[in-house]
């Protein structure tokens, strides 16, 4: 991420559409981020934390398509559960690879593929 040397608040402001403080507040809370870190540097976040950033920034912007490859590596299962939510929410369209079967379960996926043995097949 290009931002480190910003607070958690700063890249919310500067990286999304957002322009009203209470709803910048907002999105760190449905994040999970304690009160006291929105205005922690990026740059002394946990890899976890990071990453919760990141989907709290891409899922508030007007995106058509969001690829998310192994999305889950590295995180613990409050974080995956919290970019679950994030992400059921998404109104764009996803393209996400990975291993993580339990993670693909908790998606609202409408219409998906699989590729195995070299075959893509709809699911």
């Amino acid at each position: 991420m290009g931002y480190l040397p910003l607070t958690v608040f700063e890249n919310l402001e500067q990286n999304t559409n957002l322009t009203d403080s209470e709803l910048i507040y907002k999105q760190i809370g449905r994040f999970q981020f304690p009160e006291h870190c929105a205005h922690k540097k990026a740059s002394e976040l946990s890899g976890g934390e990071i990453a919760r950033l990141a989907f709290a920034i891409a899922t508030v912007r007007a995106l058509d398509l969001l690829v998310l490859d192994e999305p889950t590596n590295n995180l613990d299962i409050e974080t995956i559960d919290i970019i679950l939510d994030a992400l059921n929410d998404f109104k764009g369209s996803l393209i996400v690879i990975s291993h993580d079967t339990s993670f693909l379960e908790g998606l609202n996926i409408k219409l998906s593929y699989k590729i195995d043995k070299g075959f893509f097949n709809k699911c």
